[in-house]
């Protein structure tokens, strides 16, 4: 049955978790839109129960504690409690299992374990089939809670989160708070509670006199899935007779239509080569002094106060009278700020204008033809590749097996065109600011939109909020909101260097296959410490911390422009005769064959320390110039996933046997391709059909570089056997699995 369960998840995870609803009628009806529960099917059942409990995480602890590497509070583990409307979080230092069986047993607090794909198999699975499947970023926490108690208040969620069962039963109440009455000031908390549904930031905890009463109740059991929309009011307890454990899995942040559009305005302003396309409009100053307009004047500080309440009822109305006799005096009369009325309105009006002249462009109303889309897909290529470089690497038995190294006569397929991004970029050199840059300036399309929001468990997150959009909250925030917040830190910043065009007009020289097969298990969604604020109240919410600072980010920038502008001038010594190259030095083999000085062996001398910079980078890039880019999109698209077939190594389009050969080769080694060796009746309908027909010369070395791959073949077949297996090394600090 388990077997049959991880099958069906690979198929399909969001069949697998909302079954037996189809998941095309379940997006269409339910996503979004409204709280739908999935009672336990048998494969969802053997494959959950028992998946997230209290004896596995004591379990885990001193398999940590045996190996000198011990859980922490706040990073990995979290404590709390609720009673008597009031949230307690009594996390020590070190989550060892003495201090955990404690303050569970004993002290009745919940767990909440971040994380749980670091450990679990299972969990990575699962988590890694539904990152490829929805696109995005893919979270879990761990709730583990002793019977009859509540370890959190009522709150609401930034994200679209899948409750599913592991042990024990759990009583779950979900409220709608009521309509906001007529005439309630828009920054009042009655409008904010209203206005919940599809919220993008957190709530803090609400309480329950303003929440009213349950809109749905009902217990969860084991295999039983919950899905409810980001914005959803909740709160939940275990039920007597045994503890529950439950996982909660959480995605969806940050990633909506404006979104998109806050992308693409950036990626344009940001690209010299679409910047001067947009229409004027888009490209017109604003008006000398428009901050003084839109400050808050009487007006709005009377909406604010008569939000707030704080004087009572008599003197809060006072206040507001008086103010509004201010505010109609003339100047400084305006809702929005300290001018006149036609200050905001002429302000508005210029912004509305750029706006539809935006939404003219998109649907190829305004500007050069294919502007919009190109918008669209540079600011898609930036969510892409930061979305690329943090989710999870496929679990080793969800990847086909490679098979031997490729020859001409063979065929090869993707293994899986999800787990690759194709992204133009440019050097130096050849115009605009490249990979290669050191000058003191922004490479980045950072505005605010990382998963690492971080808010506390107190009045709901508003326009003084301070919490950094980047990668998460810096250590001394986290301090000072210890007994408060949480987030669901999915951790990306959406930056991206080197991409799209150089200067105006120059078209990107150089394509940069970015793949997440590298990418290390063990940091998913995880910053590295100091984030109990983060994650210690968020029952349901989907990740506990966020995939790291901001200064993780600028490293990763760094670490990305080397390694590109190191591929970027291994190409450019080739350039006549180009082919795939990596920061590793792979270029050796055609320096070779030239008479240069790179050789296999110089080559294998450097095996370990490529192993060892391996192991602790992750995979590193592939850069291909531009002419390149035709062929590897039809590679791409030769993956399952894409609805495609093998593809003769033959039938690459590229103008000669050698250079489809080492380009096939190049990304088999680097497990994006795995070889279908054609029978000896498909290589005679090849060479019938001239594909394998090329001059003596030029036969000679397709030959010879068939020779040198061959030669290779043992050593990255173990390296890609081996990936997998490295994956869940880096991931579960040399953990036991997580399921015994």
């Amino acid at each position: 049955m388990a077997k049959a369960a991880e099958a069906a998840l690979d198929r399909d995870p969001l069949a697998f978790l909302v079954a037996p609803k189809a998941p095309a009628a379940f997006l269409a009806g339910t996503w979004e839109r409204q709280p739908a529960l999935f009672k336990a099917t048998p494969e969802r059942r053997a494959f959950f129960e028992g998946l997230a409990s209290f004896s596995e995480l004591a379990r885990l602890a001193r398999i940590c504690e045996q190996e000198g590497e011990p859980l922490e509070f706040g990073v990995d583990v979290n404590a709390a409690r609720y009673a008597s409307g009031k949230r307690e979080t009594p996390n020590g230092e070190v989550a060892d299992s003495a201090s955990l069986e404690r303050l569970f047993h004993k002290e009745g607090c919940t767990m909440q374990f971040h994380q749980p794909q670091r450990f679990s198999d299972e969990t990575w699975r699962l988590l890694a089939a539904l990152e490829r499947r929805l696109g995005c970023l893919v979270g879990c926490n761990a709730y583990l809670t002793p019977p009859g108690t509540q370890g959190l208040a009522p709150h609401w969620d930034d994200v679209e989160i899948f409750v599913v069962q592991t042990e024990g039963s759990k009583r779950w109440r979900l409220h709608r708070a009521p309509p906001a009455p007529e005439g309630t000031p828009l920054a009042s908390r009655a409008s904010l509670l209203a206005h919940s549904h599809l919220a993008n930031q957190v709530s803090g905890d609400l309480d329950p006199a303003e929440i009213g009463q349950p809109s749905m109740e009902f217990t969860l059991e084991v295999g039983d899935v919950f899905y409810m929309p980001r914005g959803t009011i909740h709160c939940a307890t275990a039920q007597q007779g045994g503890p529950s454990g439950h996982l909660t899995i959480s995605t969806y942040q940050r990633w909506s239509a404006a979104d998109l559009l806050q992308y693409g305005v950036s990626v344009a302003l940001a690209n010299p080569s679409l910047q001067p396309l947009l229409a004027a409009p888009l490209k017109a100053g604003l008006p000398p002094g428009f901050l003084a307009a839109a400050t808050l004047g009487p007006a709005a500080a009377a909406e604010l106060a008569a939000g707030a309440g704080g004087f009572g009822e008599e003197g809060t109305a006072a206040v507001v009278a008086a103010a509004a006799g201010t505010a109609g005096g003339g100047k400084g009369g305006s809702k929005g700020g300290g001018r006149s009325d036609n200050d905001m309105q002429r302000l508005s009006a210029q912004l509305a204008a750029a706006c539809r002249a935006l939404a003219d462009c998109l649907e190829g109303r305004q500007g050069p033809a294919g502007l919009g889309s190109r918008l669209l897909t540079t600011a898609a290529d930036a969510m892409a590749e930061d979305f690329m470089r943090h989710r999870l690497p496929p679990h080793p038995e969800q990847l086909p097996a490679p098979g031997p190294a490729p020859g001409l006569d063979d065929l090869v397929q993707c293994v899986g065109s999800s787990y690759f991004r194709l992204v133009p970029m440019n050097t130096k050199d050849e115009g605009g600011c490249g990979p290669d840059c050191e000058e003191d300036h922004e490479h980045t399309h950072g505005h605010g939109h990382g998963h690492g929001h971080e808010h506390t468990h107190g009045p709901a997150c508003g326009s003084g909020c301070q919490a950094h959009h980047g990668h998460g909250s810096s250590g001394e925030e986290e301090e000072e909101e210890e007994e408060a917040g949480h987030g669901h830190g999915h951790g990306h910043g959406h930056g991206h260097g080197g991409g799209g065009g150089g200067v105006t007009g120059a078209p990107p020289a150089w394509v940069r296959l970015v793949s997440c097969l590298g990418n290390d298990r063990g940091s998913h969604m995880m910053s590295g410490g100091g984030e109990e604020d983060d994650d210690e109240s968020d029952e349901e919410s989907g990740s506990g911390s966020d995939g790291g600072s901001e200064e993780d980010s600028e490293v990763d920038a760094e670490e990305l422009a080397a390694r590109a502008a190191a591929a970027a001038a291994a190409l450019g010594r080739k350039r006549k005769q180009p082919a795939a190259a990596a920061a590793d030095g792979g270029s050796g083999e055609e320096d070779e064959e030239q008479g240069g000085s790179g050789s296999e062996g110089e080559e294998s001398g450097d095996d370990d320390d490529e192993e060892e910079d391996e192991e602790e980078e992750g995979q590193e890039d592939l850069v291909f110039p531009a002419e390149f880019a035709p062929a590897l999109v039809q590679l791409l698209r030769s993956a399952p996933d894409a609805g495609g077939q093998p593809l003769p190594v033959a039938a690459i389009t590229l103008p000669d046997p050698e250079l489809q050969l080492q380009v096939a080769a190049a990304l088999w080694e680097a497990g994006v391709l795995r070889t279908v060796q054609a029978d000896k009746k498909e290589k005679k309908k090849h060479k019938a059909s001239g594909k394998q027909q090329q001059q003596p010369q030029e036969q000679q070395g397709g030959k010879a570089a068939a020779g040198k791959q061959e030669k290779k073949t043992e050593k990255a077949q173990k390296q890609q056997q081996e990936q997998g297996g490295k994956a869940g090394k880096q991931g579960g600090r040399k953990a036991k699995r997580h399921k015994a």
